[in-house]
């Protein structure tokens, strides 16, 4: 194992990386239009990357004992490095409080830090 480990590092050193990355994907669903929000974190440099998905996006929750949906979100995806993530779910928890309000149901923001990637990019990342 530790031959075709070294292989492939050899071979791919500069596209992959193993182990703490020192950076974080957090994901979100959100009802309103968050450009005021992605412009912010760009702007702060909380964010290095950031995907908005609209099309065909439907989350649903359980709401007083019914099922509740909505079809027209918007996903986003951001990625951020490590030591940006507690700033980041600050703002983000502040600017969904009147979403969470009209829906009775918090944020949905999840966090998961990287284990692997481009070395390239986790390195752009934390820049």
């Amino acid at each position: 194992m530790a031959d075709r480990r070294a292989k492939f590092e050899s071979k791919f050193r500069n596209v992959w990386a193993t182990g703490d990355t020192g950076i974080s994907l957090m994901q979100m669903t959100t009802i309103e239009d968050p450009n005021e929000l992605i412009k912010n974190m760009f702007h702060e440099t909380m964010v290095a990357d950031e995907w908005n998905v609209v099309s065909s996006v439907k989350r649903s929750w359980i709401k007083n004992g019914g099922l509740n949906y909505d079809q027209s979100r918007h996903h986003l995806t951001f990625i951020t490095s490590d030591d940006r993530v507690a700033e980041a779910i600050e703002t983000i928890a502040a600017w969904s409080v009147d979403q969470e309000k009209k829906e009775g149901v918090p944020f949905d923001l999840v966090v998961t830090p990287l284990a692997t990637g481009s070395k390239e990019y986790i390195e752009w990342v934390k820049q």
